[in-house]
């Protein structure tokens, strides 16, 4: 039950933070380098977060961080693009 309560709280607060995230990407629109700032900020908590999630699951292997890694850069460069920071 530990278990699951603990990957619960991981979501939640990924969760809670991905809301934050747009709710501080739309209130900064049109500021380019706060919302840039912003975006990295995101990025930088999802790549810690999935490290620290599987960290504590105790599946922490390479291919996981490297997945959370490019899949964060992947956002931060295609969320670029779109908003043309």
């Amino acid at each position: 039950m530990k278990k699951k309560t603990g990957a619960f709280l991981d979501y939640l607060v990924l969760i809670t933070c991905s809301v934050f995230f747009l709710l501080f990407l739309r209130a900064f629109q049109g500021e380019k380098l706060v919302s840039f700032l912003v975006l990295l900020s995101f990025v930088s908590f999802y790549i810690i977060w999935g490290f620290l999630h599987h960290r504590r699951e105790q599946t922490l292997h390479l291919k996981n961080v490297l997945e959370y890694i490019l899949i964060g850069f992947c956002i931060l460069i295609l969320l670029t693009v779109v908003f043309s920071f």
